[in-house]
């Protein structure tokens, strides 16, 4: 069984408005993210949040997913809101895909081409890459999960994937969408949709 863990406790410094939370058609950004897991076939997910969690669960309130609360989001690491998700699994969980709570461009065929390669590889590790850069999502099995729940500062997801290069299994993709960026208004007002009526 795979899991997603949805990694939305960001605080949006950049940006200087929560990214989760911005119009994105006629969702929000972060129910873009979940709406493209749903389709993809993933039954279960945890959308780790932090200071936001109450606008992020009013925002996927009428979607299938649960809203966890990463204690230690001030940080503004990533790697905490990872553990808080892996501390919560589902027992039947033997893959986790990890997925950014503001990359809405997150394709179905990308997710596909992911999990079809997690299944026919022994490695640890699944990653997508576009002209030699690796993106997101990644999938993570459980042999890395008690190394990962063991990091602490200033060790960061980072190092643990350069120190695990040669688990990694790399996934070609076509498009952008796992290496595009939306950090700043600028990049908002260049990639979001037309808005839709409801």
């Amino acid at each position: 069984m795979i899991t997603a863990i949805v990694l939305a406790a960001g605080l949006s410094k950049r940006m200087g408005q929560p990214k989760m939370l911005l119009q994105w058609g006629s969702k929000r950004v972060i129910g873009q993210v979940v709406d493209t897991l749903i389709d993809s076939g993933i039954s279960d997910i945890l959308v780790v949040a932090g200071a936001l969690h109450t606008e992020i669960r009013d925002a996927l309130k009428d979607k299938k997913c649960q809203v966890v609360v990463n204690p230690h989001y001030a940080n503004g690491e990533m790697t905490t809101s990872l553990q808080t998700g892996l501390s919560l699994l589902n027992r039947q969980t033997n893959e986790v895909l990890v997925v950014l709570g503001d990359q809405p461009f997150l394709q179905k065929q990308t997710i596909s081409l992911l999990i079809n390669a997690s299944s026919g590889s022994e490695k640890l590790i699944v990653m997508p890459s576009f002209q030699n850069k690796r993106g997101h999502p990644w999938i993570i099995k459980n042999g890395c999960w008690q190394e990962i729940m063991s990091i602490k500062a200033p060790y960061t997801l980072r190092d643990f994937l350069c120190q695990h290069e040669h688990e990694i299994e790399y996934v070609l993709v076509e498009n952008d969408s796992i290496i595009r960026d939306m950090d700043t208004q600028e990049d908002y007002e260049r990639y979001k949709p037309e808005a839709v009526d409801e």
